[in-house]
């Protein structure tokens, strides 16, 4: 079973990094990325007892609400593709991962825009892809909740 989940966990990451790549390139995430981590969620609910489908669902409604809020509270600064995204990762993580996925994606990507900001390599108005920094929360989430346990 660890084997399954560790593949779990990889395809996982592999498409995240393939939606942050993406969004860094050309500001947007695409559908196929979103689907596809989608039914990995499914799939995780199902063979991952640490998911249940409560949680799961819970994950995918509560992240979506609130990542529909900041989208629109935010009046589009961050995009729909993000949203898209973490409320995928609700899915896939619970609603607790979800949240723990965008709380360090956040944080990390406010101190990579002050560090780019004080050095003059971006400017206020510049539009940053918030992508490759749910690439990063989601690494934490996986090294630490799912990875971790197995490394004992």
């Amino acid at each position: 079973m660890a084997m399954l989940h560790i593949a779990m966990y990889t395809g996982f990451i592999l498409l995240v990094a393939a939606g942050a790549i993406i969004d860094y390139k050309k500001q947007y995430i695409p559908d196929k990325i979103i689907i596809m981590v989608l039914v990995l969620g499914v799939a995780n609910i199902g063979l991952n007892n640490n998911i249940s489908m409560f949680q799961g669902v819970l994950g995918f409604m509560g992240m979506g609400g609130i990542m529909l809020s900041v989208f629109y509270i935010s009046k589009g600064a961050i995009g729909m593709g993000d949203v898209k995204l973490l409320t995928s990762i609700g899915l896939f993580a619970g609603f607790w991962g979800g949240i723990a996925v965008t709380l360090s994606a956040a944080i990390i990507s406010g101190l990579a825009s002050m560090v780019l900001l004080t050095m003059g390599l971006v400017k206020r108005n510049n539009r940053i892809a918030f992508g490759p920094f749910i690439f990063i929360g989601s690494m934490l989430y996986i090294f630490i909740e799912g990875i971790a346990p197995y490394l004992n």
